[in-house]
């Protein structure tokens, strides 16, 4: 005849250094994940471009200076024209509108071939004095 055995099993017995263990794990963890994403968030976010210069569609001057900041690109052209910015970001371009009817358009791309477009449009008219 067989004889079967139950098999007794060790039941651990949680004490606190091992949930205190555990728990620096679980915190250690979530700190390197909370890192990665908030330097990843560049990489995440893309191009962005910003124009601080105030947007008046209809203009009297033949010659505006298109100001604003970019971030996270590599070639920002205006009109198709490469154009540089500071170390922050800014830039600041001269533009001079045609007679009538005139698209700019700046064109923003980072190291991954994502891209932004801001265009803006513009009606030149004389002054008559």
């Amino acid at each position: 005849m067989k004889k079967y055995h139950m098999n007794k099993r060790k039941h651990n017995n949680l004490t606190l250094g091992s949930v205190l263990k555990g728990l620096f794990v679980v915190i250690l963890i979530t700190i390197v994940l909370v890192y990665v994403q908030f330097q990843a968030r560049n990489f995440i976010q893309g191009p962005s471009i910003s124009i601080s210069t105030p947007y008046v569609p209809i203009q009297n001057e033949q010659r505006i200076i298109l100001e604003g900041s970019v971030e996270n690109i590599v070639k920002l052209t205006l009109n198709g024209r490469e154009i540089n910015t500071n170390e922050n970001g800014d830039f600041s371009e001269l533009v001079i509108l045609e007679n009538g009817y005139t698209i700019i358009t700046i064109h923003a791309e980072d190291r991954f071939g994502r891209s932004e477009v801001v265009e803006r449009k513009y009606v030149y008219v004389e002054r008559n004095e």
